[in-house]
């Protein structure tokens, strides 16, 4: 089941004919994801989609043997929780992915690059988010807490990608979009779950370029410092059920 999204927000589409239904994209998108039999490239998928990372930020092995792994180790993902206003608690899973679109001076040794990537920290409630509990079981089921979850390179995870039908979008400019489970999560963020322009720049560790980008209004550098504060300000968003 092919599915299709411009990057622009505003078209979805499954077997390409439009619609306009952002609860039955979801559900096709889950579908096309659980479809895949390998349960390794199943799992990176879901991983993808859920975090909106890039397949840089989740490869465990680089592509050049001169370069390091920037990806998700066991250790990267914990079980939290959240204190909700009626004093009810909701556990959740805490994943940190390292932002590899920001970058850090060239001078920086190898060896200490991995740790001076700023990170952002998706969270995801259990209750609501059935592939949540696949992925902390995952991660506690690796006895060595630096072992990499996706122990492959991201041109490995472009090729998983393409195998679903994935790859190969272009945007309404024409441009390649590599890494298109990224986009749709953003779409569903927005359209589904009712982000804010705030809370998808936080979930996503945009900077405050890209706020003024959509919000269409100047922004400060300093807005940098909040925007990456904590998923706390978008959590609450995520506490609905899945499209049934």
């Amino acid at each position: 089941m092919p599915i299709k999204l411009y990057m622009d927000n505003s078209i979805l589409s499954i077997d390409g004919v439009e619609i306009q239904d952002t609860a039955r994209h979801i559900k096709a998108t889950r579908q096309l994801i659980d479809s895949v039999t390998d349960p390794k490239k199943r799992f990176a998928l879901r991983l993808l989609y859920l975090t909106g990372a890039r397949a840089s930020e989740l490869a465990g092995r680089p592509v050049n043997t001169d370069d390091i792994a920037y990806g998700i180790q066991a250790k990267d993902v914990k079980k939290g929780n959240y204190r909700m206003p009626d004093g009810t608690v909701e556990d959740l899973v805490l994943i940190n992915i390292r932002i590899l679109k920001k970058r850090i001076p060239n001078e920086v040794p190898i060896d200490e690059r991995r740790e001076r990537y700023p990170k952002r920290i998706v969270a995801l409630p259990l209750k609501y988010e059935p592939w949540a509990s696949n992925i902390l079981a995952v991660a506690n089921s690796v006895k060595d807490p630096s072992k990499f979850l996706i122990p492959n390179t991201r041109k490995e995870i472009w090729q998983w990608i393409s195998e679903v039908g994935l790859q190969g979008w272009k945007d309404k400019n024409g441009y390649n979009l590599k890494n298109p489970l990224r986009h749709i999560r953003a779409n569903h963020l927005i359209s589904y779950y009712q982000f804010t322009p705030i809370q998808l720049v936080t979930y996503f560790g945009w900077g405050h370029q890209t706020l003024g980008n959509i919000t269409g209004q100047a922004t400060s550098p300093m807005l940098d410092w909040y925007l990456n504060l904590s998923w706390q300000g978008y959590i609450m968003q995520l506490m609905i059920p899945l499209p049934s």
